[in-house]
């Protein structure tokens, strides 16, 4: 037995060489890439007969319940039983078995990116890893090997080409993450098997990731191995089917093989083909229920699964259902004797033909990815139906996925400049236009699907029932792309109408005079204007400047006599600005309000003279406090007999705006008298 398992491998060896040989061209052009090591790997594990079954972890009574069920919300219609026609066979729908019910619906414009599905890639490692690894089986390459971008990026390319079909493209919408983090490179599913030795802590992996996860978008986490399995073969991945948390946990080994294509299979809603089968389909032979049983997909066959262990008992996996690639019915026989199937897994339109898209398109079974065919190069494409599958649970159950880069999106970000989202433009201006980097956007008035489709193209310029230009305000409108799959996914752009009706405001008059003296106080150049609007800034405009204006203070200490000019300017944005204009005089000498009266107590009798007071200074002005006093405003001079008893306080001001006065205390007393004799009383 062992010896003919020994051969059945070694044709194996032969044929699968053959079937990847372009795969490990594509990638072996890179020195770091390290396909080759890994396939190294694989035939040296065949020559020892061990098992190269590549598994998912999937959880196929999830995707059971789920069909039951029929869900609710916006995952019903992508998740009803059935993707084709009962009964359907690999004769059926002309040379290329197309089942006109799987037909893709066309893209609203199929010169633009297909629907876009944003990935986030984040990658454990352990440097410090001493056991096998993806590609080591022989023990000459032990150890922590990394995952190189190079494989990342071909397996990313062989994705899309796949997915291409269902008008899917992923992409990577934030940068690559690499984490060192033994736990979760050495990755356990469950708390229960996690061992609590070494780095491994004994909690479940799954719900550690959860931390990494990025919100609507599918979070794709590359650990060095799973449930304590690092080398190149064994259980290389899981991921949930919708609805369900956005992830997926594959080994390294995922990329070098169909494991991530598989992955996101489930992902999108599709089960294995095999689903209920061990040993037998699930499903009636002639496929006449495949609507209702198995992958509820019509183009895939009834699937016995194409791995099974015909001798579970032994050391050895026996898949005596395969011969290679090629499904064996003498195989199938030993296990199901007297019922062969009636569709041969190798019927269909398959990937040699001119059908197939480049090989990406096929409906022969044994070719099908979602599959347990699992010698390497076997599972290479979807069948229709599935690929249909996958386009209609993108648009529902998982239409809500959503990762928008507005600096991949227009030129520039910032506030204001043409090229920007973000536009400004003066109150009465005409509505700008915005430019974005791409003819394959289209421009809304709102997100969700009550917004309004205003635009398309690279240009868009709103209407004026968008941006009114005579109102200040910040006007909103939306950013899409022309093959969109949510409508909440939109990049926000503005117009913002700025209040550029500002004033300046007036001087106040008459301009100022100042000495340049150390007890001179320094000026608040605000208390010059009169009916400004605020946030607007101060510049001085003399020349030469002064360069002692600070904000819109200006301190004349020490500075040359002369005049000096600052300018008041304040706008809204880009917006002309409003300015005024104000003077200061700085004099020489300075301003002397200094007065003496002839009277040298400045006490005055009712009867005194007129008292004209001397200055230095003819430019000034008198006033007195309290009224009552009889003074000339000009000269000073008091006129005691016109006024009234009392104290009064003279001030000189040279220059009333400058500070530039002297203040005398005045006293106003009426003559005593000497009274009236009183006339002699007789005694």
């Amino acid at each position: 037995m062992i010896k003919a398992i020994y051969c059945k491998l070694m044709f194996c060896l032969i044929f699968t060489t053959l079937l990847i040989s372009g795969f490990t061209e594509i990638r072996s052009q890179s020195g770091d890439s390290r396909a080759n090591d890994f396939q190294q790997a694989r035939q040296h594990a065949r020559l020892l007969g061990e098992s190269l079954i590549e598994e998912c972890g999937v959880d196929e009574k999830q995707y059971d319940q789920a069909i039951d069920l029929r869900l609710v919300g916006t995952c019903t219609e992508a998740k009803a039983a059935c993707y084709g026609t009962d009964g359907w066979q690999p004769t059926d729908g002309g040379a290329c078995n197309v089942d006109p019910s799987c037909a893709i619906p066309p893209l609203l414009d199929s010169s633009c990116p297909m629907y876009r599905v944003p990935l986030a890639l984040t990658i454990f490692e352990d440097p410090t890893w001493t056991g096998q690894s993806y590609v080591d089986f022989s023990g000459s390459i032990s150890g922590f090997q990394p995952l190189t971008d190079t494989d990342i990026n071909a397996a990313l390319a062989e994705l899309n080409a796949l997915y291409a079909n269902a008008n899917i493209e992923f992409y990577e919408c934030i940068p690559r993450n690499r984490v060192v983090d033994c736990d979760l490179y050495d990755y356990y599913r469950t708390t229960a098997t996690d061992p609590s030795d070494g780095c491994n802590d004994g909690n479940d992996d799954g719900t550690q990731t959860a931390a990494y996860d990025v919100a609507d978008v599918v979070n794709l986490y590359f650990v060095g191995g799973l449930n304590g399995d690092h080398d190149c073969c064994g259980t290389t991945g899981f991921a949930p089917y919708p609805p369900s948390r956005d992830y997926s946990v594959m080994a390294y080994r995922a990329l070098f093989g169909s494991t991530l294509y598989h992955e996101l299979g489930h992902y999108l809603g599709v089960a294995h083909t095999h689903n209920g089968a061990n040993g037998f389909p699930a499903e009636a032979l002639d496929n006449s229920e495949c609507c209702s049983l198995g992958d509820g997909i019509c183009d895939t066959w009834p699937d016995p699964r194409m791995n099974y262990d015909c001798n579970p008992d032994e050391d050895i996996t026996d898949t005596c259902f395969t011969d290679g690639c090629d499904f064996d019915p003498a195989g199938f026989a030993t296990i199901n004797p007297g019922t062969p199937l009636l569709i041969d897994p190798a019927d269909g339109n398959g990937t040699s033909s001119a059908c197939s898209n480049g090989g990406t398109i096929s409906t022969v079974l044994e070719e099908n990815i979602m599959s347990y065919n699992s010698s390497s190069g076997c599972r290479i494409a979807f069948s229709p139906c599935q690929y249909r599958k996958f386009h209609d649970v993108l648009l529902s159950c998982r239409s809500y996925l959503c990762c928008r880069d507005v600096t991949t999106e227009f030129s520039s970000t910032t506030q204001g400049d043409p090229m920007s989202p973000y536009l400004e433009i003066c109150l009465g201006d005409p509505i700008p236009t915005f430019t974005s980097n791409s003819t394959c956007y289209v421009w809304y008035d709102n997100i969700g699907p009550a917004g309004n489709l205003v635009g398309s193209g690279q240009t868009f310029t709103p209407s004026a029932a968008l941006v009114d230009v005579n109102t200040p305000g910040v006007y909103t409108m939306y950013l899409g792309d022309a093959n969109e799959y949510n409508p909440d996914c939109r990049t926000e752009i503005t117009v913002t109408v700025l209040n550029s009706a500002v004033s300046a405001g007036t001087p106040v008059l008459p301009a100022l005079q100042v000495c340049n003296t150390a007890d001179q106080a320094s000026v608040n150049l605000f208390d010059l204007l009169t009916g400004e609007d605020s946030g607007g800034s101060w510049s001085e405009i003399s020349i030469p400047a002064s360069g002692a204006l600070t904000g819109s203070t200006f301190n004349p200490v020490g500075q040359t006599p002369g005049l000096y000019t600052f300018e008041y300017s304040v706008g809204s944005g880009s917006c002309p600005a409003a300015t005024a204009t104000v003077t200061i005089t700085i004099v020489d000498p300075c301003c002397d309000a200094s007065f003496n009266y002839t009277s040298t107590t400045l006490d005055y009798c009712k009867t005194d003279l007129v008292d004209t007071p001397t200055v230095n200074d003819n430019n000034g002005s008198f006033a007195a406090s309290p009224s009552g006093l009889s003074i000339d405003p000009t000269t000073g001079a008091i006129d005691p007999s016109s006024s009234t008893d009392g104290s009064y306080t003279v001030t000189h001001t040279v220059n009333t705006n400058s500070g530039c006065s002297e203040s005398s205390t005045v006293t106003i007393s009426s003559p005593v008298q000497a009274g009236t004799p009183i006339p002699n009383i007789p005694e």
